[in-house]
């Protein structure tokens, strides 16, 4: 059994698709295409952040000789960010070559979340500097549901915490820790993702 034939064994069992690794690893559709055909093998950050997508152990996608590929098995970590290496993640997909990481919060979530270090004082002393908030992105977005749970939004290179109030004539701001609001002019396209937790120094 070759390293394309246990990418796409776990692709099966856990219903991962194409574009699920292209998101969790930043690689194009055609290197992910290359990849589950037998024609190049990922390897070095790539083949870590697959294993993520895939929920796997690297060595067991690499070389098949571990014990299990199962989730329970592998320890399943996301990347943990500076809000600039987060900006630029958004941007692109690429996460910097060193990282540090955290263990994966949600089961299932290790492919498509990250952490977030607060690198300010805004929250002080209920999150102080140094905290790590654990993002997940939202499939649907409900003002509803947005106004009562903590995001994450990004105003053009700026990212800030709060919760989503909506305004009259389908406006929407985003409520800051201070008591200020931040308006979101592109609506709910500015949401990032759920604060699901928060890890504390």
């Amino acid at each position: 059994m070759e390293i394309s034939d246990r990418i796409k064994q776990r692709m099966a069992e856990i219903g991962v698709k194409g574009v699920d690794i292209t998101k969790g690893t930043g690689v194009s559709s055609g290197g992910v295409s290359q990849w589950v055909n037998g024609i190049t093998k990922p390897n070095g950050e790539k083949l870590l952040a697959l294993s993520r997508v895939l929920e796997c152990n690297p060595e067991w996608l690499l070389t098949g000789r571990t014990d299990l590929a199962n989730s329970e098995a592998a320890e399943q970590v996301v990347p943990v960010l500076s809000p600039g290496d987060a900006i630029k993640f958004l941007e692109d997909r690429t996460v910097p070559e060193k990282i540090k990481t955290m263990p994966a919060l949600l089961t299932g979530s290790s492919h498509v979340a990250s952490g977030l270090i607060e690198e300010t004082e805004q929250f002080e002393p209920a999150i102080p500097t140094g905290s790590i908030y654990y993002v997940t992105p939202l499939k649907v977005m409900n003002p509803k549901m947005l106004a009562i749970k903590t995001v994450l939004v990004r105003i053009n290179n700026h990212l800030l915490v709060g919760k989503v109030k909506t305004l009259s004539m389908g406006r929407f701001t985003i409520a800051l820790a201070d008591g200020s609001n931040e308006p979101l002019p592109d609506g709910l396209k500015h949401v990032v993702g759920l604060i699901s937790h928060i890890q504390l120094p």
